[in-house]
């Protein structure tokens, strides 16, 4: 079975030199639930990963699939679940190298330790949230077909958090114009990350500038001028959801993989 990680693995290295879809990797990455391997059960707060010494330096073991933890290792280990983003900010600034998926996985690779500090850097860009509201809505223009894509994929991996988002060109009072992303019926304990999880995806799709990102309750009177102008993505419905952890540096020139 491929996973998310061996296809946006396979995607990347098809082409090594697109920098689009190195990005893309690396966002693939952040969203993905992975299997940190201990030394010991955490305890708390405290979180000791099992390392080994190898060409990448002191390195650390993360698999999206616990069968392949397993097959790498020899058997049952102890282990946490967490995000990538949240592996990222673990193990960043801390000399650790990751190796992903390593033996016989599609996906298998090891990312050294700047490479993890990078992408540290790019997923903390969060951005700012806009307070106004437009006057004018327009469709939206010039917006990358790539762009798009990763916000609908995002949005997918949000089921639950929110009902619509809308991407529209507008002016604001007093005449300013620019982009707007709209949330439209988020959970209030998920706004901040959604807010995340857009800026994340912007910043990987190699933007310099975040999208004005506001959140708006299904009978707000913008809503209506929004979803006529403006590209529309739908939120996932499930049975039950949670707040996706958010899980975001040169965004033109991601580091090359070994």
């Amino acid at each position: 079975m491929k996973t998310p990680l061996d296809q946006a693995f396979a995607h990347m290295n098809a082409a090594p030199d697109a920098a689009e879809r190195r990005l893309s990797f690396y966002e693939t990455l952040l969203m993905a639930e992975l299997f940190l391997a201990l030394e010991a059960p955490a305890e708390g707060d405290a979180i000791r990963p099992k390392t080994f010494a190898l060409e990448s330096g002191e390195t650390a073991l993360a698999f999206d699939l616990e069968t392949r933890m397993e097959a790498f290792l020899g058997g049952s280990v102890d282990y946490l679940t967490l995000s990538g983003r949240s592996l990222v900010d673990l193990l960043a600034g801390k000399d650790i190298a990751l190796g992903l998926n390593l033996g016989e996985a599609p996906s298998a690779t090891l990312l050294p330790a700047e490479a993890l500090v990078w992408m540290a850097g790019m997923a903390a860009n969060t951005g700012t949230a806009a307070e106004r509201k437009p006057v004018e809505c327009r469709t939206p223009f010039g917006i990358p077909q790539g762009l798009a894509e990763a916000l609908d994929r995002k949005f997918a991996a949000c089921a639950g958090l929110a009902t619509r988002a809308v991407l529209a060109d507008v002016t604001y009072a007093g005449g300013e114009t620019g982009t707007l992303l709209a949330v439209i019926g988020a959970l209030p304990e998920a706004e901040e990350a959604l807010r995340r999880a857009v800026a994340e995806t912007v910043s990987f799709q190699g933007k310099t500038s975040v999208l004005d990102v506001v959140f708006l309750g299904a009978a707000d009177r913008s809503v209506a001028p929004l979803t006529r102008a403006g590209l529309c993505f739908d939120f996932p419905k499930p049975a039950s959801a949670r707040p996706l952890a958010a899980p975001g540096s040169d965004p033109e020139n991601p580091p090359k993989l070994r």
